[in-house]
């Protein structure tokens, strides 16, 4: 009898497995598949941006080289491939060598929308920063002292990395606007601020002994020397490095001020 009991009750579990099989095996089956799906999309788009950030990094360093050749225009389309196909901090860094392209072509609103593409591009907030004060310097010669201002004013939060800078952009515009006494304080206080370079101070002495004197004429070429992006570079050994590094990063042992 007992025999008779555990045979019916082995058929009993076969016949729930059996069923269990039938009702649980597409959901289990489609839930593996699903799984599959998801890891071959998490594969598929991390190949993507790998690709895409070789394809950048490559672009950004034929910029360089062309830019040390002389051609312009040629870096400039490399440089475009770079910002297309890169993200965040390379897209930033190539729109901005774009923007300091067309600025030295004159073509100041071209390059202050690229700097402010450049400073929405990343997230960081020293690359971003860069981008700012870069297009505040591009329009010191076009715009009003009050369009200067609000861009330059967050800058100089002490808790922002170029506040130094910013504020020395910002005296420079105060000067230019015919502010001499407000730039002259500026300046006093760039001369004295712990955070500010040598270089910094150098040209606020300059500043405040031109000022003194009534040298208007030298104080117009201190101003353009503070605002030539090209020979303040902000990256005193060159760029953040992603990737293959450009040919033309520029060296200056002085002040870290707008890279190129």
């Amino acid at each position: 009898m007992v025999d008779v009991f555990e045979e019916v009750d082995e058929q009993l579990r076969s016949d729930q497995f059996r069923t269990f099989l039938q009702k649980g095996l597409p959901g289990i089956l489609g839930a593996l598949a699903a799984v599959v799906l998801i890891l071959l999309g998490v594969w598929g788009f991390t190949s993507y941006r790998e690709a895409q950030s070789e394809k950048a990094s490559a672009a950004y360093a034929a910029g360089g080289d062309k830019l040390t050749a002389g051609d312009a225009n040629g870096a400039f389309a490399q440089f475009d491939i770079a910002a297309k196909t890169g993200a965040g901090i390379y897209k930033s860094l190539a729109l901005q060598q774009e923007g300091a392209i067309r600025l030295d072509q004159g073509k100041v609103p071209e390059a202050v929308a690229l700097f402010d593409q450049a400073a929405s591009a990343s997230h960081d907030q020293f690359v971003g920063d860069v981008a700012r004060l870069k297009s505040a310097q591009a329009l010191l010669d076009t715009a009003s002292y009050a369009d200067i201002e609000k861009r330059l004013t967050p800058l100089t939060d002490p808790q922002r990395p170029l506040s130094a800078m910013a504020k020395e952009t910002l005296a420079f515009a105060k000067l230019k606007a015919g502010m001499t006494k407000q730039a002259r304080a500026d300046f006093e206080v760039l001369s004295l601020l712990p955070s500010a370079t040598d270089g910094m101070r150098q040209r606020a002495h300059a500043a405040i002994a031109l000022i003194d004197d009534g040298s208007a004429a030298q104080l117009n070429a201190t101003v353009k020397a503070a605002q030539d992006v090209s020979n303040n570079p902000l990256f005193p050994e060159g760029p953040p490095q992603i990737g293959p590094a450009p040919t033309n990063t520029p060296q200056d042992s002085g002040q870290p001020e707008a890279a190129q």
